[in-house]
């Protein structure tokens, strides 16, 4: 491992120093050296020079550099919770009907309004799931009409803080 971490450093620093070389030495660079020279001779010498640097600040941005034993630690720390953010993503932390079942349990949603959303709810799975062909446009079109009914029955209670009954009486 060691034997590849200093042939990287040579070649590196060959590489950066002979195109440092190529540039002082072309018409251009001799009237002007400028930054870039500069910063490519510096560049050719930062594989020997980055285990002393803990932190780098350019441009208001500070960057720190660890070790890849901190890395490692690190991901150990991170790792369970990525994996447990990714499932509850992909599961969902309740399914849509434990949601509505919970809603109406706790008279959020009305009875109506419950068993509207039971009916949908196996029709927009399929549509969800990439089974979309075994959806026809009959039943699109009966959930479009359910779910503005259901819109504008949770509009109406929101605004007026009355229930489904006086909706109907309308």
């Amino acid at each position: 491992m060691k034997d590849k971490t200093i042939y990287f450093k040579v070649i590196f620093s060959i590489t950066f120093f002979g195109l440092f070389i190529f540039m002082i030495c072309s018409e251009w660079a001799k009237e002007n050296i400028n930054a870039l020279s500069i910063g490519i001779l510096l560049i050719a010498f930062l594989p020997w020079i980055i285990k002393y640097i803990k932190s780098v600040e350019m441009f208001g941005v500070k960057a720190e550099i660890i070790s890849e034993k901190e890395m490692n630690k690190v991901d150990d720390m991170i790792k369970p919770n990525i994996i447990k953010e990714t499932e509850n993503i992909i599961n969902g932390i309740k399914p849509v009907y434990g949601i509505c079942k919970e809603l109406y349990e706790k008279d959020y949603i009305s009875d109506n309004e419950y068993a509207i959303i039971k009916e949908i709810l196996p029709i927009l799975n399929k549509a969800i799931h990439s089974q979309i062909e075994n959806v026809d446009e009959r039943q699109i079109e009966w959930i479009r009409n359910k779910i503005i009914v259901i819109l504008e029955h949770l509009d109406y209670r929101y605004k007026t803080n009355k229930d489904f009954d006086d909706w109907l009486r309308i």
